[in-house]
């Protein structure tokens, strides 16, 4: 079954393939149900179609972003950045560390220091819910701003 543009198969063979055996996001990973890692695949991919693309949907009443036109199929990278954005989901200690700042701006908490360390935090972000900095690198040729040169 498909959870967006990928199955709990696709994001298991990834993970095996991008992270090592040892990592901590792999074994946080790892020891979800398939269940749970179909929550976060479809977390993860409603984040994404929330993003701002470029150009338009390849076919008229398309509910997905992808494909977009001229492409006929979902590309691998966007396939890649569903997953790498679950995969990050799954680590508890990358989620304390989201719950943080969330918890921050929440409270209208704009910046803050703790000795010689001091933070401001962005008021808004186009990628809320894309927490993963490999699952933005792969998608940055499909967001606004950028051009396709054929």
């Amino acid at each position: 079954m498909t959870f967006g543009y990928v199955t709990v198969a696709e994001a298991d063979e990834y993970v095996r393939t991008h992270y090592l055996s040892t990592d901590p996001t792999r074994l946080a990973w790892e020891q979800l149900f398939d269940e749970d890692k179909a929550v976060l695949l479809i977390v993860s991919f409603e984040a994404i179609e929330r993003l701002v693309y470029r150009g338009r949907r390849a076919a008229k009443g398309q509910k997905t972003a992808f494909p977009r036109y001229p492409d006929t199929e979902v590309p691998t990278q966007v396939k890649h950045a569903q997953i790498a954005n679950a995969v990050v989901a799954a680590d508890p200690e990358y989620h304390k560390d989201v719950d943080f700042y969330n918890k921050l701006r929440s409270f209208g908490i704009e910046s803050y220091q703790i000795g010689n360390l001091s933070e401001s935090l962005v008021d808004s972000w186009s990628g809320q819910g894309v927490y993963s900095q490999e699952a933005l690198r792969l998608l940055q040729p499909y967001l606004q701003g950028g051009f396709r040169i054929v």
